[in-house]
């Protein structure tokens, strides 16, 4: 190629120089100060998301902890019994047995007992009362109502808390509650048949005044023994929360045992 080709050529290169120069040096980092900024903001959205979730999870902890029968019942019966009698006795899954009992430990509530009902139920308040009968007399009448095994001392040690029995349908829950002084043989029985599950407790309207609830809007699917899944959605944030329902898109997954 010859010189005037060359310096010909070059002079129709040399003013996209510039442009070149403008590219370089101004639109890539631009872009590259685009690129990273996105990156920082995808980096710290899953940040965020992933403390919620964390605080979620430590929230959910709590209300499985209250939601355990052990927990919920004893504060359950205790509210009711500070009623003298329930006004109603829910059906389903939270029906329960209710007695009470005089001074002498007689049951007065309810008054249609059969005369073996009568005595067995006196028999057995006054043993868990901390009254001792022949051994196997007590025997009989605990095995019966409570199932073999039973943890009596720790009952008469521990009233208004609750404990499991065994029942015909599995395992059921007693809470029993006495009443002042202590030489005073009155007070009351709550019992339970079968015990209910978690999910039905979650689910249930009945305790919520009972039962912590999340921080922000949450969606917490749960899923039964079938396999089935559920959303509980009387699960809401606290009223002051504060925290717009823009956060609504929370999901928390719980597998019950049972």
């Amino acid at each position: 190629m010859e010189n005037s080709d060359f310096k010909q050529l070059s002079g129709k290169l040399l003013p996209s120089m510039p442009f070149l120069s403008y590219l370089i040096f101004f639109l890539v980092p631009i872009a590259l100060l685009g690129i990273f900024s996105l990156y920082a903001i995808h980096l710290e959205e899953g940040f965020r998301n992933s403390r919620a979730v964390m605080a979620l999870e430590k929230e959910l902890e709590t209300i499985l902890h209250e939601t355990d029968s052990l927990t919920i019942f004893p504060k359950w019966f205790k509210r009711l019994n500070s009623e003298w009698f329930p006004k109603t006795v829910p059906t389903g899954p939270f029906f329960f047995e209710y007695y009470r009992f005089d001074s002498l430990g007689r049951p007065i509530i309810p008054q249609n007992l059969s005369t073996t009902q009568f005595d067995e139920l006196s028999i057995l308040w006054r043993i868990l009362m901390g009254t001792r009968f022949e051994r196997r007399r007590m025997t009989l009448i605990s095995d019966r109502w409570l199932g073999s095994g039973f943890p009596l001392s720790q009952i008469i040690r521990h009233p208004e808390e609750a404990f499991y029995r065994a029942t015909s349908n599995g395992r059921g829950l007693i809470c029993i509650f006495r009443e002042e002084p202590p030489t005073d043989k009155s007070g009351t029985m709550f019992l339970i048949d079968k015990e209910p599950s978690k999910h039905e407790i979650i689910s249930s309207g009945m305790f919520k005044d009972l039962i912590s609830k999340f921080s922000r809007p949450t969606l917490l699917m749960v899923k039964d023994s079938h396999g089935n899944e559920h959303s509980i959605k009387e699960l809401e944030a606290e009223e002051d929360s504060g925290i717009p329902s823009t956060n609504s898109g929370r999901f928390l997954n719980l597998i019950f045992p049972r």
